[in-house]
């Protein structure tokens, strides 16, 4: 089976530009929840509820688009999913109250996990799809990095939670013109492979998809409280907002070095030897004494930079394991219910104001995803030595 042409270059452009617009909130969550917040309209207990129902719901809206995005066509798939996106953050600068926020936040996300999955479904679908990612994991950080400067520095001070939302609808706007690059139907993927893929679903590559949800978790269980867990080494709050904002610029340069080498390494050990360094980051940063600011910035730097190489190997490994790219386009759903899971999970390990269990939860979610990985060769490995027999025996 030979592999397609590339797409023209303005649709590529318009595929990485959509995924990055139905990410953004990702990134805005942190000052956008606390402008909520800060101006009464919800209760610090609520907070987490929301942040947590928009991402869940964008992995489902990722899922949803899996089952319809086949059936229909693209533009009367997404032209909905960006409108009820612009609705809802519109709806949501007026909003008051937890459980209005929650519903808002939750449909919201239905429609930018309709927009991420196009994107993921278009990507899979070039002949360098692994790279693509990559170079998608750093463009979307960056776009996060410069609309959070945006608002941090001037629409909030200035407008507050009601600017930030409407600047987050006016820019998420920014879609529907670019439904004029992109096909109208979703071609089939096309890949060289030994061997005919099964149709239905193998161990494999669900072993795969809950050891991306576990990386994730694993992620996400230190990520969510990295500012206060800063705080309590000593750095002062405004420090700790800028190790923040470094992070991010970390992320951007790990996203680009995953896109550069994902074509020379191999997915499995890649993504076992990363996995390995997340979690002994975990550990090391658990075990810091107060006072050991260096020690925790660049331990902090170097787990956010490993965080982003991992989506080019994920990606990589879905589609050798699943060359139709069904299983690579479910990728992002799980690494978003990892992210949503990890906080949660590390949030029953907290006791009042101690953060220090979140890095120990992160640990041992990264010695789980390890576990998954060694399944998963394990299951790799079986699942290929029936067909190698009866190609002895025809022989």
């Amino acid at each position: 089976m030979t592999v397609p042409p590339p797409s023209p270059p303005l649709q590529v452009a318009a595929t990485l530009l959509l995924g990055s617009l139905a990410l953004l909130i990702l990134g805005l969550q942190p000052l956008l929840l606390g402008e909520l917040f800060t101006s009464g309209r919800a209760s610090l207990d609520g907070l987490g509820l929301v942040a947590m129902g928009e991402i869940v719901a964008l992995g489902l809206g990722v899922m949803l688009g899996e089952v319809l995005g086949l059936r229909l066509d693209l533009p009367r798939l997404l032209l909905p999913a960006i409108l009820l996106a612009i609705g809802t953050d519109l709806l949501s600068a007026h909003a008051v109250g937890d459980l209005p926020l929650l519903g808002l936040r939750a449909l919201a996300g239905l429609g930018e996990g309709l927009l991420l999955w196009a994107a993921v479904a278009l990507m899979v679908r070039q002949p360098r799809a692994e790279w693509l990612s990559g170079l998608f994991m750093a463009l979307q950080t960056f776009c996060q990095g410069l609309l959070a400067a945006v608002l941090a520095l001037w629409v909030l001070p200035g407008a507050g939670i009601l600017g930030g939302f409407l600047l987050l609808a006016v820019v998420t706007a920014l879609a529907l013109p670019l439904l004029a690059a992109l096909p109208r139907r979703l071609a089939p993927v096309a890949r060289q492979t030994a061997s005919p893929s099964s149709p239905g679903w193998t161990l494999p590559r669900g072993l795969l998809l809950a050891c991306v949800g576990a990386q994730l978790a694993a992620i996400g269980a230190l990520w969510a409280y990295l500012e206060p867990y800063g705080e309590a080494l000593g750095l002062q709050p405004g420090q700790a907002q800028s190790l923040i904002a470094l992070s991010l610029g970390a992320q951007l340069l790990g996203g680009l070095a995953g896109a550069g080498l994902v074509s020379r390494l191999p997915a499995p050990g890649t993504l076992a030897v990363v996995t390995l360094l997340l979690g002994s980051l975990a550990t090391l940063i658990h075990g810091l004494p107060v006072g050991a600011h260096l020690a925790f910035v660049g331990f902090c730097l170097l787990f956010t930079f490993l965080w982003q190489t991992l989506t080019p190997f994920q990606i990589g490994l879905a589609l050798s394991l699943d060359p139709r790219g069904r299983t690579a386009t479910l990728v992002p759903s799980l690494q978003l219910l990892g992210c949503a899971a990890g906080p949660a999970l590390a949030s029953l390990w907290l006791n009042g104001a101690e953060v220090r269990p979140a890095a120990l939860a992160s640990a041992l979610l990264s010695l789980l995803a390890l576990a998954l990985l060694g399944l998963l060769g394990l299951s790799a490995r079986t699942s290929r030595l029936p067909s190698r027999g009866r190609l002895r025996r025809s022989g």
